[in-house]
């Protein structure tokens, strides 16, 4: 049986933290194994979907070579996970920092811990012969219970050098990561009882680990833009929580700046960080970490994974934290670092593939040569490559099809332009003459406007004598109608007076009558 421990706590902020890699030694291992995790890992796929989780991106899925689990699958993982409270303790104890907490678990043994992996394991064994226990991080607390039960304990993680531009590898240590890593010990031991060989050029070592995605001497013949660049990493990552020697990526800034004073430097901000430098302060951008390699003359790094990189490529490297390649790195002799980095290529990393291989994770507990080690990594490597020359010869096949076919496209497209051609001389043509009649027009308007000018001159005069005459005519009227006034205001009194007269007229004719009767 094999034992595998994911790191149980949301220490970044999200659940079930390792997933991806849950996921890979579903999709890769079978048969007797258990999981140390939290049940956040095994939650139903689609409520992390739904989140947009960048385990579910289908390229990582391909990069990575796993695969989503069914419901059904989730329902038969064996596994024990860690009771809440034992986190919650943890927390408090840090102050609720929950990195803190995170670089404890890494770098301390904890007695809780301890005992809780230890009443694990001795209930797992009564069941069966445990293995081995595989741990993607340093947990010295699972490391003296696993010790203490005589159970080997295996540390694996992705490694330095990955696709694009490198075959993926992977680190695979018995007694842990960076600073705890087996490397120096291995190395030395080899070099006391080195069996000879045939000596290879370092560029033939560098090129077995190449992908064949873009030419060696490009990379070699590409002249830097700066003398330094910064190497900035994840800011929770294991490496830089717990192996950085007290930096983190605003110190190592401001280190460049302290001691490479009147140096071009850039600084490049990891992609999985939520910070990036902007610009003016010097940072850059490339789609790739191994291009701005090229970029630079040297590269300053807290433990970046870039730091090997530039020592695959004979570039200085400033390394502040620690890495399990630190002691390649002061090394001057040629040869020297020559033999260790072939070392560390052919025996200590691991085509990435097998750390998730039972049968490989059996060999190396075997104990192995390592003649015998660099022996089984050659034959991966070279069935890996050669799996990838088959698919850049697909990859080729389908470019050469899309050239005969962009050429017989491309035969379409200059009909088709020359057709146009034709058309737009014709428009141009029609637009000449219609500019022409336009001119014309335009004329004729003009001239309309000004006969409509001299129109309305004309008929403003013509009303202005009309206003003239209607006034005189006003004041004439005016005149008439005090006459008129007067003249009958004269009939009144005249009529009053014919009628005064009347009435006399009348009264002395009955005065008469009375006289005469």
């Amino acid at each position: 049986m094999i034992v595998i421990n994911l790191p149980q706590f949301p220490f970044r902020g999200e659940r079930a933290p390792y997933l991806w890699m849950f996921y890979k030694f579903l999709s890769s291992t079978h048969g007797d194994r258990h999981f140390f995790i939290h049940s956040d890992y095994l939650a139903n796929p689609d409520d992390y979907r739904l989140v947009a989780r960048w385990e579910f991106d289908e390229n990582a899925m391909r990069k990575l070579k796993y695969e989503i689990p069914s419901k059904e699958e989730l329902s038969q993982v064996s596994y024990s996970s860690m009771p809440d409270p034992i986190f919650d303790r943890l927390l408090v104890s840090s102050g609720s920092n929950p990195v803190q907490a995170f670089n404890t678990v890494l770098s301390k043994e904890v007695p809780e811990l301890i005992s809780y992996y230890s009443n694990e394991l001795q209930n797992l064994g009564n069941n069966g012969k445990i293995d081995a226990v595989l741990s993607p991080v340093n947990c010295p607390s699972l490391a003296r219970a696993a010790r203490e039960k005589g159970i080997p304990a295996i540390y694996f993680e992705l490694g330095p050098l990955r696709s694009p531009g490198y075959v993926d590898l992977a680190y695979f240590d018995f007694q842990g990561l960076n600073e705890h890593s087996e490397f120096p010990a291995r190395y030395r031991n080899y070099r006391q009882v080195a069996e000879p060989r045939k000596r290879e050029t370092f560029s033939e070592i560098r090129s077995s680990v190449l992908d064949g995605s873009w030419a060696e001497e490009e990379a070699l013949e590409r002249q830097p833009q700066f003398d330094v660049g910064v190497a900035l990493q994840i800011e929770d990552d294991t490496n830089l929580i717990a192996s950085s020697n007290g930096f983190s990526n605003q110190a190592l800034i401001v280190y460049a700046r302290n001691n490479f004073t009147g140096k071009k430097i850039a600084y490049k901000a990891h992609p999985g960080s939520l910070f990036s430098v902007k610009s003016e302060k010097g940072g850059v951008e490339r789609s790739t970490g191994t291009q701005f390699l090229f970029d630079c003359k040297s590269i300053l790094t807290i433990n970046s994974s870039m730091g090997f990189e530039a020592l695959l490529w004979g570039k200085p490297v400033y390394l502040l934290g620690r890495a399990a390649y630190e002691t390649i790195v002061p090394v001057e002799d040629t040869d020297e670092r020559h033999h260790a980095l072939t070392f560390y290529l052919q025996n200590y990393l691991v085509p990435y593939d097998l750390i998730f291989d039972k049968q490989y994770i059996a060999f190396r507990l075997a104990r192995p040569s390592e003649g015998d080690i660099r022996e089984k990594h050659s034959m991966v490597l070279d069935q890996v490559k050669k799996r990838l020359r088959s698919e850049i010869t697909v990859a080729q096949s389908i470019f050469d099809r899309d050239d005969t076919k962009n050429a017989r496209l491309g035969a379409d497209l200059e009909q088709a332009v020359a057709s146009l051609r034709n058309d737009i001389e014709s428009v141009v043509v029609d637009r000449d003459a219609h500019k022409a009649a336009a001119g014309e027009l335009q004329q004729r308007v003009i001239d309309l406007a000004r006969t409509n000018q001299e129109q309305v001159e004309g008929l403003n005069r013509v009303i202005a004598e009309r206003d003239k005459v209607v006034s005189t005519l006003g004041q004439t009227v005016e005149s008439l109608m005090v006459d008129r006034d007067a003249h009958k205001a004269a009939a009144g009194e005249l009529q009053q007076r014919v009628i005064d007269l009347a009435r006399t007229n009348q009264e002395q004719v009955e005065g008469l009558n009375r006289v005469i009767a």
